[in-house]
């Protein structure tokens, strides 16, 4: 686009497009061999500048480096917001999951945990970020819960599931007995890295995970092997 123009001069539409199509690469062009010209075309937007006269191959050449430019511009554009939308699907299936989904840090700290833990809890999933996980745990639980995360982090051969009950929205911080109902679970979490430091036995990794509620199916369970037995007395005698 040139400089010199009838009804707006370049500058003035260069101004226009970069308010409404700032996404187009504009090369200016001007036959006053200035610097400033140069400077003021950048500074307002222009993607390059041509002085007059200019070789055609470098006219070329430009064009060509805006072209890829746009094009680039463009697949950045889609790549984002391909992001986004799996961003959101990821988002909607953790939130709607009937399992708690939580992320812990180095020190078993909380990175992630999914909004599901506020129907077993009063704190929040929001006021859990940065806590230790066992803030979650049935404090007659929380030793077998930590040595079952020494272990994942260690690389130990673990069980896949774990068994555990959930503090519940009666339980103080104090570790006294809560006559309230913990609801049972299985946990089920993975080590993201190798161990622990060598220099400090810190450990090193991150630790991704679900806990899933089996309270109903255990006293389903239950309720079955209670009637087999009911069942096993009926038959010996008759």
């Amino acid at each position: 686009m040139d400089v010199m123009m009838p009804v707006m001069s370049g500058f003035e539409a260069l101004t226009y497009l970069m308010q409404y199509h700032p996404e187009f690469p504009v090369i200016i062009m001007t036959g006053q061999a200035s610097i400033d010209y140069a400077i003021t075309a950048l500074k307002n937007g222009a993607y390059d500048y041509l002085c007059k006269p200019f070789d055609f191959d470098e006219l070329i050449k430009k064009v060509d480096n805006a072209l890829s430019r746009l094009r680039l511009s463009r697949e950045k554009k889609q790549i984002t917001q391909q992001l986004h939308t799996t961003e959101a699907r990821y988002q909607y299936l953790v939130n709607n999951s009937p399992d708690i989904i939580f992320s812990l840090g180095f020190r078993g700290e909380f990175f992630f945990i999914s909004d599901k833990i506020n129907t077993y809890m009063n704190a929040s999933a929001q006021e859990l970020l940065g806590k230790d996980f066992t803030a979650i745990v049935y404090h007659q639980d929380i030793a077998k819960v930590q040595e079952y995360f020494r272990d994942i982090r260690s690389g130990n051969n673990v069980k896949d599931l774990l068994e555990m009950r959930l503090k519940c929205k009666d339980c103080g911080n104090n570790g006294n007995h809560c006559p309230g109902s913990h609801s049972l679970t299985e946990i089920k979490a993975v080590s993201m890295a190798d161990g622990a430091s060598q220099d400090t036995q810190e450990p090193t990794s991150e630790i991704y995970g679900i806990i899933r509620d089996i309270t109903q199916r255990r006293r389903n369970e239950e309720e079955k092997k209670a009637l087999d037995e009911m069942e096993e007395i009926k038959d010996k005698y008759n």
